[in-house]
């Protein structure tokens, strides 16, 4: 008997260790049995996007995963929001009802099985859902009485799910909107139970959105108020990589640059607003204490951007995903504000492999570029008028767009991919001689016939490993090398047939490049042609056809933007080190920061002067159609990093620089000898007159006047290495034409 209550105990004990720790819950979709490698990162997306909402208020949660639910894992919360599980499992949703029966809560988002629902006190709907983000703008509030409550949230869904209540009290809390007028019934409902909203939960609007979840947490789970409030006065001046608010002033005070009476200021104002905050905690107003924190963590913030240093010669740039312009902004207000801000280029998605956003006579146009007119003649308008350089973007290959007439006529054409098992990829098969005719000519067709800055290349790929394994490519392969392939495609996929094939597969997509640099330059010689490309150079040639290193070494772009998309600064630190390396100064870097990915404008700052130290020559941050960068993160840039107008380093003459010691090995110098360079400026570049040479760190910061020069004779110049501290290598990207 005594042995077996040791073994309840230890059964009891285990239960109690698998259980959730804390009140609320986020539960992230991690069933990918059925999930594409593009589900994984929406999940990952919308989960997130939670999590930062609930961090706004100073709500602490636990993470779960699918499995953990299946597990019974929910048990010791009092909510569980399910942020996107487009996977749960009959053995998930039977464990969420349970935890529901047992006196717990749930909320979800978009995606939940019908039981779950009922259990809730919900029930599917009978009105067809609006389709198109202008119909589900905004959640507008219908009820009253809720503390907390925001009125409205900015949402921009394109799709949600028909739903009403049904049972447990359930009640509309917000109903879908346009702007005007309602759309739809029901965007939310709560019930005692929990609640269900139609969509997944976008990223912008956050400050809004963190209120609705606020009033949402303090329904089901009143007790984590008091410690949210604590959690948020705790968390100000908790940006970027700082831990309080007295590492950044600190940081503030260590700092060389900027404006340090303007950082001062709002240091000041940082500690002002938290002994108020703390005020507000004691007479226990929260919505007081969170916004009040909220303020004094932008004060913070601004006090770290206000003691930034700015760069007079420098790529400042976005790329923006629609055609046309920020929302609600149009091409005029969003290229204005590119300009207030110290930035000097952007980069639009103007057209892809099946759609156009201007008078295309290649490519199908697109209804709404019938409707509202050239996109391109509209934004380059803009662009002119305010000084920002235009490089129109396509999305290569990718048929996604593309509508359906266009998309038969290219498959009975023999004209898409296949995957090695034959399925049908909706994507241009690259080695098909008419595909490379369209993405070649389409190209040209925007360089060309307008007065863009340079053309730029995007998707300039294979979708995957996957891609391409038709019978055309099996055709062509052999032809173009001789290598002849009974077993097609297990010979390419293995064995000493597969290095031929990848090199013959990278050369397709090198080939459309090429050909569009030729061509371009020789009707426009100033024209700039740039690729948004992976950013792991070494292994892209094999995996997507993508052979970066080869286009900079052979010449085939003027500049190149890797998407350096990550939240770690540290994996940013190694992607750009070899991307400088490899570089090599041919052409100028400029790093694609994905800033929807990073935790705040700090950390926005730290991965520009990541990128600035380490010697690439500019940023291009994705992007510019998320409203929390173009309404709060930009003001940050232009108090400190952009506060100069810069200019473009692609535009610099191009030079050749030796750097010589009096001994020691290449590249290694002892501080204090004496050093030389000798610097050659490129016939060709189109300099007029003569250039001031001159030593730079990568932060911009001049540390020596060399001398002038002109283009054609070799120019020598010497100094002492005492003064080459961080000095930027061997660029001309910061000479200046005079």
């Amino acid at each position: 008997m005594k042995k077996l209550l040791a073994i309840a105990l230890l059964l009891i004990l285990a239960a109690a260790v698998s259980a959730a720790t804390k009140p609320i819950v986020l539960v992230k979709g991690t069933n990918t049995l059925k999930t594409d490698s593009r589900e994984k990162r929406s999940i990952t997306t919308f989960s997130e996007t939670v999590a930062k909402a609930l961090r706004l208020i100073g709500v602490d949660f636990e993470w779960l995963g699918d499995e953990d639910v299946e597990q019974g894992k929910l048990a010791g919360a009092k909510l569980a929001i399910f942020c996107y599980s487009p996977n749960m499992s009959a053995q998930e949703a039977q464990a969420a009802i349970d935890f529901i029966e047992q006196g717990g809560k749930v909320f979800q988002f978009y995606s939940i099985p019908g039981n779950l629902l009922e259990a809730l006190g919900i029930q599917r709907g009978s009105w067809p859902a609006p389709q198109g983000r202008e119909n589900l703008t905004f959640c507008r509030r219908v009820i009253e009485g809720v503390p907390d409550l925001p009125e409205q949230f900015r949402q921009d869904s394109w799709f949600c799910r028909s739903v009403e209540p049904k049972a447990h009290n359930a009640q509309i809390w917000y109903a879908w909107n346009n702007g005007e007028q309602d759309t739809a019934p029901a965007a939310v409902i709560v019930s005692d139970r929990g609640g269900f909203m139609g969509h997944v939960l976008t990223a912008n609007d956050l400050e809004q959105k963190s209120w609705f979840l606020l009033a949402l947490v303090t329904k089901f789970a009143p007790s984590v108020r008091r410690q949210s409030m604590q959690n948020a006065i705790a968390q100000i001046g908790q940006v970027g990589a700082f831990q309080s608010l007295e590492e950044v002033e600190a940081a503030v005070n260590a700092s060389q640059a900027g404006d340090a009476k303007k950082a001062a200021a709002a240091l000041a104002q940082a500690r002002e607003l938290r002994d108020k905050a703390k005020q507000f905690a004691a007479a226990d107003k929260f919505r007081e204490v969170a916004e009040t924190c909220r303020e004094a963590s932008r004060a913070a913030m601004l006090a770290y951007a206000e003691c930034q240093r700015s760069k007079r010669s420098e790529f400042r740039a976005v790329w923006i995903h629609t055609a046309y312009g920020v929302k609600d902004w149009g091409w005029e207000k969003s290229i204005r504000r590119l300009k207030e801000m110290g930035f000097n280029a952007i980069v639009p998605n103007m057209w892809r492999a099946g759609s156009a956003e201007y008078n295309s006579k290649l490519i199908p146009v697109s209804d709404r570029c019938k409707t509202e007119g050239d996109q391109i003649t509209e934004c380059l308008k803009w662009c002119k008028k305010y000084g920002i350089e235009c490089h129109p973007w396509k999305v290569n290959w990718n048929l996604s767009t593309a509508p359906d007439w266009f998309l038969d006529k290219l498959r009975q054409e023999g004209r898409l991919q296949k995957d090695p098992e034959g399925q049908e990829i909706k994507w241009l098969c690259p080695s098909h001689p008419e595909n490379q005719k369209l993405e070649v000519e389409s190209m040209l067709e925007v360089a060309l016939n307008y007065d863009v800055d340079g053309v730029h290349f995007d998707y300039i790929r294979y979708p995957s490993s996957k891609g391409c394994y038709c019978e055309g490519c099996h055709k062509r392969f052999q032809e173009d090398t001789g290598i002849q392939v009974q077993d097609w495609p297990g010979e390419v996929l293995r064995g000493p047939k597969r290095e031929p094939f990848l090199a013959w597969r990278a050369e397709q997509i090198t080939r459309v490049v090429r050909e569009v640099y030729r061509r371009a330059h020789k009707a426009k010689p100033h024209i700039k042609i740039s690729a948004a490309v992976f950013g792991s150079w070494l292994r892209t040639r094999e995996s997507i056809g993508q052979d970066t290193l080869r286009w900079i070494n052979e010449g085939y772009l003027d500049f190149v933007c890797p998407m350096d998309y990550t939240s770690s600064n540290r994996s940013l630190t190694k992607l750009t080190t070899l991307q400088v390396a490899k570089t090599a100064a041919q052409i100028p870097l400029y790093i694609g920061i994905g800033d929807w990915r990073l935790k705040d404008g700090a950390q926005l700052i730290d991965q520009i002067n990541i990128a600035r130290r380490l010697g690439a020559d500019g940023f291009i941050l994705f992007h510019y159609d998320n409203l929390e960068l173009a309404d709060n993160r930009m003001p940050l840039l232009r108090a400190g990093i952009t506060e100069q107008d810069a200019v473009l380093p692609h535009h610099a003459p191009q030079a050749r620089i030796e750097v010589r010691a009096a001994e020691g090995e290449e590249n290694v110098f002892v501080v204090g000898s004496k050093l030389s360079l000798s610097a050659r400026l490129d016939a060709q570049s189109g300099v007029r007159g003569k250039v001031e040479a001159q030593m730079r760190r990568t932060d911009g910061t001049v540390v020596a006047k060399l001398g002038q020069m002109k283009s054609g004779p070799k120019k020598e110049f010497s100094f002492t290495s005492a003064s080459t501290s961080g000095w930027a290598g061997a660029s001309c990207s910061n000479a200046r034409d005079r």
